[in-house]
């Protein structure tokens, strides 16, 4: 074969590898290829359509694209501690529901330990203010509580979000405005109550791989064993536990 084949060969077998792991690969896009797959806002509406099927993807690279402030600065420094621990959730979620593994209460506790959960609405108001609502979501954990989880534990619940998303605070308001470069981009709170956006990234950096190789580890218990329900919640709480800081 001519050399000037084999290099045609070679390139066109290239592109097509390197356009299969940008697409399939979001954590090693770079910035020139990443504004392909998330372009900037037009509008408050579409920074919000676009930053909630980023979360829903748990891509939180992309999903900071349309944040700005503090928020948006650590969830680009920290989406992969975000995303590892996200998917240790939902593989759990998945390893239950394949293997017949059903609790309501852990069904709560997995849906407080996702960093942001994805299962959301959200309205732009006239103002240039939005809310992000958890209303319906919340609605199937009625009754259920984690007050007997030790204090150490209470930054993990929602880790990413300004407050926990529970009865009574299934709301969360942000500002969406046009930037000078005319993106529209989301800005989240930095302070509510105890939680800041800084303590609550930083607690998210320390203790998160903690999380996540526990929840990891009762994902194979779950597949190699498939435990009773009071087993697993014993073994939930367990993990949580023993995960959060001393």
């Amino acid at each position: 074969m001519p050399a000037w084949k084999v290099i045609l060969f070679l390139l066109v077998v290239g592109s097509i590898a390197f356009a299969a792991v940008m697409f399939f690969v979001p954590d090693v896009r770079p910035e020139f290829v990443q504004k392909f797959f998330y372009p900037p806002a037009k509008s408050a509406e579409d920074a919000l359509d676009r930053f909630k099927k980023a979360i829903e993807k748990r891509d939180y690279r992309a999903a900071a694209r349309y944040c700005t402030g503090d928020f948006g600065d650590y969830l680009t420094k920290y989406h992969s501690d975000a995303k590892e621990l996200a998917r240790s959730v939902d593989n759990l979620k998945t390893a239950m529901s394949k293997h017949g593994v059903k609790s309501d209460k852990a069904d709560f506790i997995l849906f407080l330990i996702d960093p942001f959960p994805a299962d959301f609405k959200f309205k732009a108001l006239k103002d240039g203010t939005a809310v992000l609502d958890w209303s319906e979501e919340v609605l199937k954990y009625k009754g259920q509580s984690y007050s007997g989880y030790p204090a150490s534990l209470n930054p993990a619940w929602h880790v990413l979000l300004p407050h926990v998303m529970v009865l009574g605070a299934s709301q969360t308001g942000v500002l969406v405005k046009e930037e000078k470069d005319g993106a529209f981009k989301i800005t989240f709170s930095t302070v509510s109550g105890d939680r800041t956006v800084t303590n609550q990234f930083e607690y998210l950096r320390k203790n998160g791989s903690n999380f996540r190789n526990g929840l990891n580890e009762l994902g194979r218990d779950v597949k190699n064993s498939a435990p009773t329900k009071e087993k697993f919640e014993q073994e939930l709480d367990r993990v949580l536990k023993e995960s959060a800081p001393k």
